[in-house]
């Protein structure tokens, strides 16, 4: 039998059907070849709209000092450009956070409606009096509309005080227990006992200066301003040597100056420095009636500690002296208020004396449970009569 067609018809089959894969892959090649890729639309950059446009330099800055920064100045400058930190170009208000990088040495907070610039906010640093000289703290403030955000930093170099630099410590003699920002209103009063009376909660000297072979020492001030604030040494406190300062019934509210008191002990001299601030409008037309007589000294608390201090303690020392901590010599009955630097690091609350006189006015410490160790506020205590008032200043570390 003869198989020849029948093999060529079998190779002519295959033939056609690897022609017939080959033109369908040429077909699916071709095809996949012209395929059009869209063309990618470029996306413009928008204008964001929080503009940094003043930033804050950096600040050096001495120990015990107080820096207030307007951040919404409400006025504009002479190229037409608002004087604000930050500007919000859709017109929204801006809120503020502010970070330091060492609460130990620089505080910062934010007054959302600061009283010296008019209810506008403000940035407030404070220095610690113990920072050591040349510690450089980054302040971190941050602006937000509700949805956009910008950001400025700034560093915060800190020097010993005055316009230059003055050891702390002499020979025996130094500074122990430095004097914070004094923060009064006009025509108030403010006194600062050098050599208090009694121990620290530590056990070691209230002193001002600290003249380590015993030496007695002697005091002289000067105001760097006298126009808003005069000084003057007294012995107020039963003999013992007293800085009394007052303000100008007419210096600026917001006016600032230093205050130097230097300590001798006949061979060795140092000099502290005090900020003084104007903050508001004082009483005027009152004798002065109203003493602090047991100011209240720095002091160290436990992360998530308390503590009542009464103000009003009744008896006597053993030198004679009332045990409560202001005086009022006409017998007029004291109104208590008290300001923290930083109340979320320590909280501060004034119990006044009841009508009932189930318990006499007393104030209340607490440390934030997590308080970071070296972080402190400044506080302000401040008694009143009605027609004058004083304030007593102090710090508190979180131990």
């Amino acid at each position: 039998m003869n198989n020849a067609p029948q093999s060529s018809q079998i190779h002519s089959l295959i033939q056609s059907h690897l022609a017939i894969i080959f033109l369908s892959m040429l077909l699916l090649i071709s095809c996949k070849t012209d395929v059009v890729t869209p063309p990618q639309v470029e996306t413009l950059p928008t204008t964001p709209a929080i503009r940094l446009l003043n930033p804050i330099g950096d600040l050096t800055v001495n120990r015990t000092q107080v820096v207030l920064w307007e951040l919404e100045s409400g006025s504009t400058s002479n190229a037409g450009k608002p004087d604000n930190v930050f500007w919000d170009s859709t017109g929204k208000k801006l809120s503020y956070t502010v970070a330091s990088s060492d609460l130990s040495a620089v505080s910062a907070r934010l007054n959302t409606s600061e009283p010296r610039y008019q209810g506008r906010p403000a940035l407030l640093l404070l220095v610690n009096p113990s920072a050591p000289v040349g510690k450089r703290v980054l302040i971190t403030l941050t602006a937000n509309n509700g949805s956009t955000t910008a950001t400025t930093e700034f560093s915060v170099t800190i020097t010993a005080g005055g316009q230059t630099a003055i050891p702390d410590t002499v020979g025996s003699l130094r500074i122990y227990n430095p004097v914070a920002p004094l923060e009064l209103k006009r025509t108030e009063d403010g006194l600062v006992e050098l050599e208090p009376f009694g121990l620290r909660d530590d056990d070691y000297s209230q002193y001002i200066f600290r003249e380590s072979l015993g030496k007695k020492l002697t005091y002289t001030a000067q105001s760097g301003d006298p126009t808003i604030y005069a000084v003057s040494l007294t012995n107020r406190f039963n003999g013992r040597p007293t800085l009394h300062v007052s303000n100008s019934p007419n210096a600026p509210i917001g006016s600032r100056t230093k205050i130097a008191v230097t300590a001798t002990n006949g061979v060795s001299t140092v000099t502290m420095f005090i900020d003084a601030i104007i903050f508001g409008n004082g009483y005027s037309g009152a004798s002065p009636t109203l003493f602090l007589i047991n100011p209240l000294q720095n002091r160290t608390m436990a992360s998530g500690s308390s503590e009542t201090i009464e103000l009003e303690a009744p008896g006597k020392r053993s030198d004679g002296t009332p045990n409560s901590i202001f005086r009022e010599v006409s017998g007029n009955a004291l109104s208590y208020s008290v300001r923290s630097s930083n109340s979320s690091i320590v909280e501060a609350t004034i119990y006044q004396t009841n009508t009932s006189s189930t318990y006499r006015s007393k104030m209340e410490l607490k440390v934030g449970q997590g308080a970071q160790r070296g972080s402190w506020s400044v506080f302000n205590l401040r008694a009143t009569n009605g027609a004058m008032a004083v304030e007593n200043v102090f710090i508190v570390t979180v131990q």
